[in-house]
């Protein structure tokens, strides 16, 4: 398979969950670099936060939380695709 025509990396830069009882809240960043050419296109650290009522029954608020975690990924990758810097770098010619 021939080497991409430019080459995108991404690597997590702030990874958290809290659920205490109360407010649970959430936080997640990454860093993305696209390449064009041996040369930089594209760099930027995008980041979501999320916050939630907790509660302190552990059956309920293990799922409350891992369902917010999954949904900050899907929010942190709408971010990505959304930005159109990186949609320009990401561009074929």
């Amino acid at each position: 398979m021939p080497p991409a025509s430019h080459p995108f990396e991404g690597w997590l830069t702030d990874n958290r969950i809290e659920a205490p009882t109360g407010q649970g809240e959430g936080a997640l960043a990454a860093r993305f670099i696209v390449q064009r050419e041996g040369q930089v296109a594209h760099d930027r650290e995008l980041r979501t936060r999320s916050s939630w009522n907790s509660v302190f029954v552990g059956i309920e608020a293990v799922p409350a939380a891992l369902n917010h975690y999954m949904q900050m990924h899907r929010a942190l990758v709408g971010l990505l695709l959304d930005d159109p810097d990186f949609r320009r770098a990401a561009r074929p010619r």
